[in-house]
């Protein structure tokens, strides 16, 4: 007992480090070795932290089409029923594909990269990529799109597209920049706000968005820092506000 409960704390911990470092960890030749358990528990997860849908589909195909080579491999060396065992894989890939979230793709990115993808050309793959359009079609005529669980957006993941999302929207959409270990926000018209990344305390509200950001580390002391000691800048908030062109 204690050694399951000890494979299940570990399996956990690994799922969620995947999901905390997607991006990262998905172009690892380590990846392409993960068991499809494991694989289809983190691609079907709400906690996907740091890519957008794009890349959890690139990283599914290169997993799929990589175990695909060596089923097919497996399949010469053991004489299996050839239908039998492409069944099976196709059975897999569309089972793994489902779990993708194309609805929250770019239609760009659909159109160019994800229709001609060879995993694609399946009658039950393809209906996933007519129900990602008809989604965009539907949000573009103003109505709520399809209720799907693909349309649902993971939690802290974003999706990044070749448009600015400010489009009809400048008053509203507050601009976003990391600088050093400090978070600059603020809207194009009223307050910049500046919190540290450590602590997510506000360390400045500025109302004039062309004065200078001074911001300070507290773990440093009070301020003003020490000669010794020099964690502050300034920084014209003009400059600071920099889009970022995602919705989380």
């Amino acid at each position: 007992m204690k050694y399951v409960r000890l494979c299940t704390h570990t399996y956990a911990y690994v799922c969620r480090l995947l999901c905390e470092h997607f991006a990262a960890t998905s172009r690892t030749a380590g990846f392409l070795d993960l068991p499809p358990d494991l694989l289809q528990l983190i691609i079907s997860s709400d906690d996907i932290l740091d890519c957008d849908e794009a890349l959890v589909f690139e990283a599914a195909s290169r997993w799929l089409q990589h175990h695909r080579t060596q089923q097919q491999q497996e399949q010469q060396r053991e004489e299996m029923d050839a239908m039998e065992a492409r069944e099976a894989m196709e059975a897999q890939c569309t089972g793994f594909l489902q779990l993708v979230r194309f609805p929250l793709m770019d239609s760009g990115y659909l159109s160019d990269v994800v229709k001609p993808h060879a995993l694609m050309a399946h009658p039950q793959r393809l209906s996933l990529l007519l129900e990602a359009f008809e989604h965009h079609a539907l949000l573009a005529c103003g109505r709520a799109g399809v209720s799907s669980v693909r349309t649902r957006r993971r939690r802290l993941s974003c999706a990044f597209s070749q448009q600015s999302v400010l489009d009809g929207h400048e008053d509203a959409v507050s601009a976003l920049v990391v600088v050093r270990d400090y978070l600059v926000s603020g809207s194009w018209d009223s307050t910049i706000k500046v919190r540290a990344l450590c602590c997510a305390i506000e360390h400045a509200c500025l109302p004039a968005p062309r004065l200078s950001l001074i911001t300070h580390n507290t773990r440093c002391g009070p301020w003003p820092p020490g000669p010794a000691c020099a964690p502050y800048q300034t920084t014209p908030a003009a400059s600071a506000l920099c889009v970022c062109a995602g919705t989380s």
